[in-house]
């Protein structure tokens, strides 16, 4: 996240405001991570548990699902913060 927003601001610039752009950078950037960490973890959790353990056994072949249902479950997720964010501007 810190790659796209880049340098943290300087508290100087800004006339006052980068004090708060400082705190969005370090505070803000954690719970928003945390948040969608913690809905792909939860989404995730929940389909292994109610939807994969039952239907698939221990072999090979059932590491490789689970990972490409967390890349959907994660892509998902990435489509509908950007439609929120960048289409509807809700974010």
């Amino acid at each position: 996240m810190r790659l796209l927003l880049g340098e943290i601001p300087n508290e100087n610039d800004y006339n006052g405001f980068g004090f708060f752009l400082k705190l969005f950078f370090t505070y803000g950037l954690f719970y928003v991570g945390l948040l969608i960490g913690g809905i792909i973890a939860l989404l995730f959790i929940s389909t292994d548990v109610f939807l994969l353990r039952k239907r698939l056994d221990n072999n090979s072949k059932s590491a490789l699902v689970r990972i490409a249902v967390l890349l959907v479950i994660s892509l998902l997720v990435f489509i509908l913060h950007y439609f929120l964010e960048k289409a509807i501007d809700i974010i």
